[in-house]
């Protein structure tokens, strides 16, 4: 729904009645917001009392927004409106389908009633309010779920869910919240609060339920993860591993929202059952992110090892800069500097560095076809070194007869120079991922993944990972069982809330 501020501008010459007309809303202030185009079968417009109505097949189009329904009553004096449904809005990543609508275009608002949606695949959600906002997005008496079945096994309903876009920190609270499994409530809570974003999917995975495995080098290991908040602009994590082979590695990270951005701590021990590196690391920093993508941050780090040998990075400045797009090219750049001091050997040196990302856009020459290019170029300064190079992946997949997928993946990394040895080490390789995924039907799946490559560049090309998985789904759960026969390794993955 459209939230802009807006005005009828053919109220003038509208008539009481223009069948099968479009009319194009203005926004009343001025700015760079585009218009939000109407359509009917039938548009009236009162003069006297400026009141728009709409009927018949009604469209609201705006910035890849597109509402549908069959009236809409707009009253120019106030602002307000409301829409008769079934109606259906949709967005670029979204969709909700609801019985009627309100809207409040001086406020900026609009509710959305007897609700179900969906955003992308990562979501769905149904309730009987939805309240759309600038600066907030309210969810009343819902029930949300990250699974896309029709009918899943396992929901999360609340009274209300709140999310704050425009939050920096903790932007994602419910109140009243009830863990659904099965028709059956399993858990309840008076409140939830954690921070949702590109980078952190909505979601159960190896939370409640950790995760298994057994290798050769490892073990057996077992892990998984407890996240915790103080409050507002507050949020934690309590990361847990423990293999045979390795032994224990158990931590604690923490972020707390300090003016424009967040002040994140962490401590980590690890035991050194197996290479005798185990130890303490401390972490410290202050990190804020600009609205247009770029990212700012603080940090210095102290790692004690049990051999006392000790490694200390000073205050490292980086600074990440907006994403930019040239064509089908887009790149974001990132730049680096710090000062470095690690005791065992006495190296005290500074670091530079500079990377830039890129990848292509993602070229389909037919429907079962997709193929792009990903890399960086880098340069970097460590103490009396400079070197500089380049990484270039490419990668394709297709998809084959008899429900198989094919993934291949080509990559090289160049360096001129000499690389250090210590920290920011880059080794240069050629590498090749090949993938075969198979679909037995809608529940189970197998995939064969291998790696191969050449350290240096240089020699033949060595195999160096071979990964057989097969995964079940239920409804809203999936095991996955991965053999690895080249470290006589299994993994087995137990996941709710497949997304």
């Amino acid at each position: 729904m459209p939230l802009s501020p807006i005005r009828v501008a053919c109220a003038a010459w509208l008539g009481a009645s223009l069948p099968a007309q479009a009319a194009t809303l203005i926004p009343a202030t001025p700015s760079d917001e585009a218009p939000i185009e109407l359509s009917a079968d039938r548009l009236e417009f009162e003069e006297g009392t400026g009141v728009l109505t709409a009927s018949g097949h009604v469209v609201l189009e705006r910035q890849g927004m597109r509402l549908e329904a069959e009236m809409l009553r707009y009253e120019r004096k106030t602002g307000r409106g409301d829409v008769a449904g079934p109606l259906r809005l949709s967005g670029e990543a979204f969709e909700v389908e609801a019985e009627r609508a309100t809207f409040d275009l001086t406020a900026r608002v609009a509710d959305l009633y007897a609700f179900r949606g969906r955003w992308g695949r990562r979501a769905q959600f149904t309730g009987m309010r939805l309240r759309l906002g600038e600066n907030v997005v309210e969810l009343e008496t819902a029930t949300g779920t990250t699974c896309m079945h029709a009918d899943p096994d396992l929901a999360l309903a609340a009274r209300s869910f709140r999310y704050y876009p425009n939050a920096q920190t903790l932007n994602f609270t419910a109140t009243g919240v009830a863990l659904h499994a099965f028709g059956r409530e399993l858990l309840a809570m008076p409140e939830l609060n954690t921070t949702l974003g590109d980078r952190q999917e909505p979601g159960f995975d190896n939370w409640i339920f950790p995760a298994f495995a057994f290798d050769a080098y490892q073990g057996f290991l077992t892990a998984t993860r407890f996240d915790f908040t103080f409050g507002e602009g507050s949020r934690g994590a309590i990361p847990i591993v423990f293999s045979t082979g390795r032994g224990l590695s158990a931590g604690i990270e923490h972020a707390l929202g300090v003016g424009p951005g967040e002040v994140v701590n962490s401590a980590k021990y690890e035991t050194p059952w197996a290479t005798g590196q185990g130890g303490l690391r401390i972490g410290n920093g202050y990190q804020w992110r600009g609205r247009d993508g770029s990212r700012y941050e603080i940090a210095a780090d102290y790692r004690a090892n049990i051999n006392e040998q000790a490694v200390h990075r000073l205050p490292e400045a980086s600074w990440t800069l907006p994403s930019h797009r040239l064509g089908p090219l887009s790149y974001q750049s990132e730049v680096r500097g710090g000062y470095l001091w690690e005791e065992a050997t006495n190296v005290q040196a500074t670091r530079l560095r500079w990377i830039a990302p890129f990848q292509t856009t993602i070229w389909q020459p037919v429907e079962r076809y997709s193929t792009w290019l990903s890399g960086s170029a880098f340069a970097n300064h460590y103490g009396y070194t400079h070197f500089w190079g380049s990484q270039v992946a490419w990668n394709h997949r297709e998809t084959l007869p008899w429900g198989l997928a094919l993934t291949q993946v080509v990559e090289t990394v160049r360096v001129d120079g000499q690389t250090p040895y210590v920290h920011d080490r880059l080794i240069g390789a050629d590498r090749l991922r090949l993938g075969v995924d198979k679909d037995w039907g809608p529940r189970l799946s197998t995939g064969v993944a291998t790696s191969w490559s050449r350290l240096f560049n240089q020699g033949p090309l060595i195999i160096e990972e071979l990964g057989l998985a097969t995964t079940y789904r239920w409804n809203c759960f999936s095991l996955q069982v991965t053999v690895r026969p080249l470290i006589w390794g299994i993994d087995t993955r137990f996941q709710l809330l497949e997304l």
